[in-house]
């Protein structure tokens, strides 16, 4: 298992450097050496987030960071218009609901991004709904919605918008300051290429009328206190901080920024049509079908009784890929293509694993270097 390939879609691999980074001897949060470390994390974040607004980070999850979204400008009883086109809609519809929210679901087809028809009319239909929250890039499925187009109809309505942007950020663009998201959450554990622990939100200058009026319980998610710290001339956080995990983020995106965004987009994009081009070799098909923009983080793949397949290509190949979600459990499997996953040597030799064990399954007709060398093709 030292050897394992881990090509899931969150969590995913960390470079050893970034290992390393946490792995330092520990100080004090309140440290101007630790202050200097997350001023330049919130820094880099600002880049990868494409905003000059707040981004504050905090120990949990990209789950963590969706629910504190939404509690810090909602109230109890509010109306919510929930997109629920995939496994993370139908989960931020269920926050809603267990924090005391009315969930309203639009777009309950898997197959396809969320209408931004029915998103207006829903928003027509109901005007005192004043928040809307959509996942930008379906983890469960691949299918990726309009962010920019929804946030337009939800500021025309007088709404918000609050992003599940988790499987996106700093691997497909989020343009947060042009295309006027009002919050996005994201986690520490997918492209961001560092360990789980840390959930992350951008918070929109726009938006702190609704966090201030907001009257939701809350105490240590309270935005208020992560910003009265993140502003400061030496920036801390509410509590204790996450300093280990917070200095391997900062290593993280020492890289990410080095690199370009616009070159970490288009790695992205690639290493994905690679990965597709050699699962389509493979005789494999895609869920859904590739009809409409398809994700550059993960490749949801259709096989029946996928979870035995799965549990033997990690036992005899040492390769581990997410099994499906929700009422896709057993019927598809995902490739994380994201973070340090997404280079050439992953992609190639994560298809020439499934195409031995397909073959070893005997689910496949054709020979098993098919899938590897498609992608190659792509690369070349």
């Amino acid at each position: 298992m030292d050897e394992l390939l881990l090509m899931s879609p969150g969590p995913t691999m960390v470079p050893e450097n970034v290992l390393q980074a946490g792995a330092r001897p520990m100080v004090n949060h309140r440290t101007d050496e630790f202050s200097l470390t997350l001023r330049e994390t919130l820094d880099n974040l600002k880049t990868v987030f494409g905003t000059k607004d707040n981004v504050f980070v905090f120990a949990g999850s990209g789950r963590t960071g969706v629910e504190a979204a939404l509690v810090n400008v909602l109230s109890p009883g509010d109306r919510v218009l929930v997109g629920v086109n995939g496994n993370f809609g139908d989960m931020m519809a269920t926050i809603c609901k267990e924090m005391g929210y009315d969930p309203v679901p639009v777009g309950q087809d898997w197959t396809r991004p969320l209408s931004a028809g029915d998103v207006e009319a829903a928003l027509q239909k109901d005007p005192s709904i004043k928040t809307v929250g959509v996942v930008h890039n379906e983890t469960s499925t691949g299918v990726v919605n309009s962010i920019k187009e929804l946030a337009r109809i939800a500021h025309r309505h007088g709404a918000i918008l609050v992003v599940d942007g988790v499987s996106s950020v700093a691997g497909m663009p989020v343009n947060f300051d042009e295309w006027e998201i009002d919050l996005c959450a994201t986690g520490s554990q997918k492209c961001l290429m560092s360990p789980p622990g840390l959930g992350i939100v951008a918070v929109r200058q726009a938006a702190w009328d609704r966090v201030k009026a907001g009257r939701s319980p809350r105490y240590y998610m309270d935005f208020r206190r992560f910003k009265e710290q993140a502003d400061k001339a030496l920036p801390s956080t509410p509590g204790t901080s996450s300093i280990s995990l917070i200095r391997s983020l900062c290593e993280a995106l020492r890289a990410i920024v080095a690199e370009g965004m616009d070159n970490v987009y288009a790695r992205h994009s690639l290493m994905a049509e690679a990965t597709r081009a050699g699962i389509e070799a493979l005789g494999l098909p895609f869920f859904p079908p590739l009809s409409w923009q398809s994700s550059p983080t993960v490749v949801t793949v259709g096989l029946e009784n996928a979870l035995p397949f799965l549990d033997m290509l990690l036992k005899d190949y040492a390769i581990h890929l997410g099994r499906g979600l929700g009422k896709l459990a057993q019927s598809t499997f995902r490739i994380g293509v994201m973070g340090a996953a997404a280079h050439k040597e992953h992609i190639v030799r994560t298809l020439e694993l499934l195409g031995d064990g397909l073959v070893k399954a005997g689910a496949s007709s054709r020979h098993a270097e098919a899938g590897a060398e498609a992608a190659l093709k792509v690369l070349a």
